[in-house]
């Protein structure tokens, strides 16, 4: 049965790290087929280099922008029975500022759909959340929380986390 392990990173777990100096070194070393996602952001002039995402259909199908069946046929050309297939993708985990997101429990539920028949192992990789939600907002606060007037500072984005009825990933 062909094996397949996705890695779902919470963002500032040390995901690209892995994807970089781990599974693309295996990957190129012939161990493993690694699906991806391998990419570095230029934060200078906001270039993305793509390495490997040859398995970006199937976070594609997990956000329901392409079918199942779609994406059920891209495994079969992608997959190699003979090797463990690995996936990593941190932004499955999280919600996107200003986007339409699915809910967490679908994205999970559309991956078990898309995976069914296969030996699948999922590994998460986790943080102590104050640290997790201070590194997030430093990450996103040029794009982001520096445009908002109410989360332009740490306190204020924490008051509305403890505090606000919304999530603020949720915040328009």
């Amino acid at each position: 049965m062909t094996k397949i392990l996705i890695h779902l990173g919470l963002p500032k777990t040390a995901t690209t790290s892995l994807q970089h100096n781990v599974l693309q070194k295996l990957h190129d070393q012939g161990k493993i087929n690694f699906l991806g996602k391998n990419l570095d952001y230029c934060d200078a002039t906001g270039k993305v280099t793509i390495y490997n995402y040859t398995g970006k259909f199937i976070r594609d199908a997990a956000e329901e922008k392409i079918t199942l069946a779609e994406a059920r046929e891209l495994l079969s050309q992608h997959f190699d029975k003979d090797k463990l297939n690995v996936f990593s993708d941190e932004g499955l985990m999280i919600a996107y500022p200003g986007q339409k997101n699915l809910p967490l429990k679908q994205k999970i539920e559309n991956l078990k759909k898309l995976l069914e028949g296969y030996d699948v192992n999922i590994a998460l990789t986790l943080r102590n959340p104050v640290d997790y939600f201070y590194s997030l907002y430093v990450q996103l606060y040029p794009d982001f929380y520096s445009q908002i007037k109410a989360l332009n500072t740490f306190e204020k984005y924490t008051q509305k986390l403890q505090y606000g009825e919304n999530m603020v990933l949720q915040i328009r």
